[in-house]
């Protein structure tokens, strides 16, 4: 029988720290959202009130932006791209100011209407806090490998309490540093933090899955070649969002306009396709995070033209948003992008259900953050319907491939090796 190795048994003393890591991130990051997402959003949308739905969000990233500016230490990275920064370049002290700045930030922009999502914040809070115990665990003697861990577990932890998805907070925090590797060092550390943030949320929240569709879908022949071709369409959307971003950071380099300009305009742009998305739909769909887009979506009100008209919308206000430099996260946006172009590929070859917008969330979002594994149990666990998984895999196999690498951050790395 072969002995545990040295390296297997410095493993398993990071083992209590990334529980205790989850179950503090869980509660921290499940209060974050009920601030944001049960408590400051619903009571802005149910005013109806076209001059406070366009007000709202123009004025939580221009908060946001400085907040970043005044307050926060390099106010040009935060959310994801901390951790992944983090990640590939070393483990920083952060000053607890600072800290608080970025997620009040983030809580401003998701708050208040911005097109954007709790994730960042809640993968910043997570990788961060793993990153605070891990520099305090140097002193027993672990390596920075092993500490690294850490600092995965964190992010993880972030993703399962904000979606309610161990599996994918899992999956996602060991996918996104790489395009095409996984940060698989860490896994256990990050199963168990999952797991335990998981928990807490679960009892703080309830156990019922995001999206609220039919769970009776079971994969066929047919429809996996279409979520091929699904996938195929939703890569090119992807390409063209992904471009969209790309000029709009080209744009204010080569003018050189401040974070806090920046965020001025990009939350008069969101504001602006939040009231159109008013005025044409009677609802802001344009604007929020994205859940009840998704749950439209899926429920079959928005096919073909419509659709298309809703993902320009859609697509202007998260570009403005993202683009504007204020903290936020971009997988909801992403997923809710995904699930208009699925809606729009409805009126190509009509399916029963909602399998166009669900299996489109996860194509899109593998497209956008070179994530696939990740978007397409994203959508088994935020619906509570495994029978998503197989054309979900298929689409977002598909977008990946068309995407050509191309991805929405700048910390990614091909691999390990690389």
């Amino acid at each position: 029988m072969q002995l545990p190795s040295r390296s297997a048994n410095r493993h398993i003393r990071v083992l209590p720290a990334s529980i205790i890591v989850g179950l503090i991130v869980g509660l921290a990051v499940t209060e974050l959202r009920y601030l944001t997402t049960d408590v400051m959003w619903p009571r802005l949308i149910s005013t109806h009130n076209p001059v406070v739905l366009f007000a709202a969000p123009a004025v939580g990233i221009l908060l946001s932006g400085l907040l970043l500016r005044c307050f926060a230490d390099r106010p040009e990275i935060h959310d994801a791209e901390s951790y992944l920064e983090a990640y590939h370049h070393g483990m920083t002290e952060t000053r607890l100011g600072s800290f608080v700045a970025k997620v009040a930030a983030a809580v401003a922009t998701v708050g208040l209407g911005g097109a954007a999502g709790l994730e960042g914040p809640s993968l910043y809070v997570g990788s961060s806090l793993g990153a605070v115990v891990a520099d305090r665990m140097q002193r027993i003697g672990l390596s920075r490998r092993r500490l690294r861990a850490l600092l995965v577990a964190g992010a993880a932890a972030g993703i399962s309490a904000v979606f309610k998805a161990p599996l994918t907070g899992l999956i996602f925090a060991l996918e996104m540093p790489y395009t095409d590797d996984f940060a698989h060092d860490a896994l256990i550390p990050s199963m168990l933090a999952s797991v335990a943030s998981y928990l807490v949320a679960i009892s703080l929240i309830g156990t019922e899955p995001l999206f609220q569709v039919d769970r009776t879908y079971v994969p066929s022949v047919g429809n996996v070649m279409l979520a091929l071709a699904l996938g195929i369409v939703v890569g090119l959307a992807a390409r063209l969002f992904l471009a969209s971003l790309r000029l709009a950071d080209a744009l204010t380099e080569r003018w050189r306009i401040p974070l806090v300009a920046r965020a001025a305009i990009g939350g008069i742009l969101c504001a602006s396709f939040g009231l159109a998305s008013f005025r044409i739909y009677g609802s802001p769909l344009a604007i929020g995070s994205g859940y009840q887009l998704i749950d439209a979506a899926a429920a079959g009100r928005y096919i073909g033209f419509a659709s298309v008209v809703l993902f320009i919308l859609r697509g202007g206000a998260v570009v403005s948003t993202l683009g504007s430099g204020a903290a936020g996260g971009s997988f909801v946006p992403l997923v809710s992008l995904g699930a208009i172009a699925g809606g729009a590929f409805e009126a190509l070859a009509p399916a029963t259900g909602p399998l166009f917008p669900i299996v489109g969330m996860a194509a899109f979002l593998s497209a956008a953050s070179a994530t696939p594994v990740a978007g397409a149990v994203f959508v088994a666990e935020s619906t509570g319907a495994a029978g998503f998984v197989i054309p979900g895999l298929v689409a977002a196999a598909a977008a990946y491939v068309v995407t050509g690498g191309r991805t929405l951050s700048e910390h990614q790395r091909p691999s390990r090796r690389r």
